[in-house]
């Protein structure tokens, strides 16, 4: 081959030969400390300057900036052998390649570190890393002395690189024109005489990591041993971003999900929500009809009070949906929590003495002033009173304190109900999880009374916790709440 010939011009006593490639040239001049070699620097006859030491490439080297090529080092430090020092330099640049793929959170920053650290590990003149595509090798990126095939693909069959990830093997090439698996005519453009390839991943490889020389070069064992060391990195850096790319998906597939069943939940509120008002208001009317029989009116009380329960799970829903929306404002006073509590228990007594569980009361001694909204506080003690009498068998008893402590009031509910599974525990003041969700358990609801209860308490930047020794030793609500400013400065 005539080309082939032509680009074999060799360097000697700092002069190049006539058939360099340019890129060759190019990189030469660029290298040497005075910007041309030998005799073209006009200094024929002078000795060149000494090769440096070799650099360190660091986490801060491969995030910033070009990365420095790999030279042997020049003189090992006293009382150390030379072998032993470059073997150090080199395991310390390679952990250095290696923490900084373990921080790489997508393939494009896996290509940056890679294709610059497949260089500067060996001291290469070109590296490329490739990415198996189906039947194809796609050149994903390189950094080299000129350019590759960057961007292109090539059928596996056809490619060095494909030879390695379907053999599963390295391969390294002095000269690459007496190869028969070399594609010449893809090599000629470019300034590569030898080469030496790695398969990322031995088993079903997923990609290849090439180095590239200039000049004639047989890649050594610690070239080779460096290079697999950087593709099994490799490997593991694409499999973690895979699994986290996976896991957005997931989780923005889920979140997408909430969305919409939220926006539903929305919706469907309103439309309940709709046809309840005249029922209210119709069923109203009759029971207070003197006209009607005593049993149409005992009907139409019956009628009333189910569209009250039935408007308060509607409220509910829409409770819920605005507060995961955030679209729920505290409007916020001066107010005493006992009283608010108080009222809210006053609220719940009928239920209770229907079911016979006795309601326990206990304010604090002391007037407890915070700055909240009334009205959610006073939902978040309904809820909590209400849960705790549904849950208590009949001749039970709940009993509710109001108590302050520093900058900080506490609203503790607690009954000797039926208790919480240490199973169920942490889901507990999750939306739509009961403990007992069959068609036949004892207690009705949607599930969502203590759901609400968190998310107004945390929108007043407070906590809500429960307690329970399990089932059959009942369970302990506790709400902290902060006082106003001028509470907390007073304590």
């Amino acid at each position: 081959m005539a080309l082939r010939g032509e680009r074999r011009g060799q360097c000697e006593g700092g002069e190049c030969g006539a058939g360099e490639h340019p890129h060759v040239l190019r990189a030469r001049r660029d290298r040497l400390p005075g910007g041309l070699p030998g005799s073209l620097n006009g200094r024929k006859g002078a000795s060149p300057a000494p090769p440096p030491a070799a650099p360190q490439l660091t986490r801060a080297s491969i995030s910033a900036g070009p990365l420095p090529i790999v030279r042997s080092m020049t003189r090992a430090p006293e009382g150390i052998s030379a072998p032993a020092t470059s073997a150090l330099a080199e395991m310390e640049q390679l952990v250095a390649v290696v923490q900084a793929l373990s921080t790489a959170r997508d393939v494009a920053a896996i290509q940056e570190i890679v294709r610059r650290a497949a260089r500067a590990l060996t001291g290469a003149d070109g590296a490329a890393f490739v990415l198996r595509d189906g039947e194809q090798c796609y050149y994903a990126d390189e950094d080299a002395i000129g350019p590759l095939w960057k961007g292109k693909r090539f059928p596996l069959t056809s490619c060095i690189s494909g030879w390695s990830m379907l053999h599963r093997q390295p391969v390294a090439i002095v000269d690459i024109y007496q190869d028969a698996r070399i594609p010449v005519d893809a090599y000629r453009p470019t300034f590569v005489k030898s080469l030496a390839m790695v398969p990322i991943r031995a088993r079903e490889p997923i990609g290849a990591i090439g180095n590239y020389w200039s000049t004639q070069h047989a890649a050594t064992e610690r070239e080779l041993r460096l290079l697999q060391a950087l593709a099994d990195s490799t490997s593991i850096a694409l499999e973690n971003v895979a699994l986290l790319e996976s896991q957005r998906a997931a989780k923005e597939t889920a979140l997408a999900a909430s969305r919409l069943k939220d926006e539903f939940l929305t919706n469907v509120s309103h439309e309940l929500r709709t046809p309840l008002n005249p029922i209210l208001a119709w069923s109203e009317l009759l029971v207070d009809d003197a006209t009607l029989p005593q049993e149409a009116r005992e009907a139409a009380q019956q009628i009333h009070e189910n569209a009250l329960v039935q408007l308060r799970h509607v409220d509910a829903l829409l409770d819920v949906s605005l507060l995961i929306a955030g679209r729920c404002q505290l409007e916020r006073a001066r107010v005493e929590l006992g009283a608010i509590v108080a009222a809210a228990v006053a609220a719940v007594r009928p239920a209770a003495q229907a079911k016979n569980v006795a309601l326990e009361f206990a304010p604090c001694a002391e007037p407890v002033l915070a700055l909240v909204d009334p009205q959610r506080v006073q939902q978040i003690a309904w809820n909590l009173v209400s849960n705790a009498v549904k849950f208590t068998p009949a001749r039970g008893r709940v009993r509710i304190a109001v108590e302050a402590d520093g900058a900080h009031a506490r609203l503790r509910v607690s009954d000797d109900g039926i208790g919480i599974a240490p199973q169920f525990a942490p889901h507990v003041f999750e939306r739509f999880r009961q403990a007992d969700s069959s068609a036949t358990r004892s207690a009705g609801g949607m599930g969502l009374g203590l759901a609400m209860v968190r998310h107004l308490v945390e929108l007043h930047g407070g906590t809500v916790d429960a307690h329970s020794a399990g089932v059959g030793h009942g369970a302990t609500f506790v709400v902290t709440l902060p006082l106003q400013p001028a509470a907390r400065a007073a304590a």
